[in-house]
């Protein structure tokens, strides 16, 4: 998790949809500790960036940021 970023990007209570898109787009460029949310997502179309770290989208299993699943032990 990229904390400094957080810490100065902060995503308002009361943010416009066109405000949580730009955030999310941001954040996953910057930090990407966590996907989209599916609502979101769905709104965005298939524009929105997919996150390039081992982050899981729910109900999917994560990928290492070369692609190849992680090994279960």
């Amino acid at each position: 998790m990229n904390r400094a970023w957080h810490e100065r990007h902060v995503l308002p209570r009361t943010a416009t949809l066109d405000e949580r898109i730009r955030w999310h787009r941001a954040h996953q460029e910057a930090c990407g500790c966590r996907p989209i949310p599916a609502s979101l997502e769905a709104r965005m179309g298939a524009a929105a960036p997919r996150p390039k770290t081992g982050v899981a989208a729910k109900g999917k299993a994560a990928t290492p940021a070369g692609g190849r699943p992680k090994r279960r032990t």
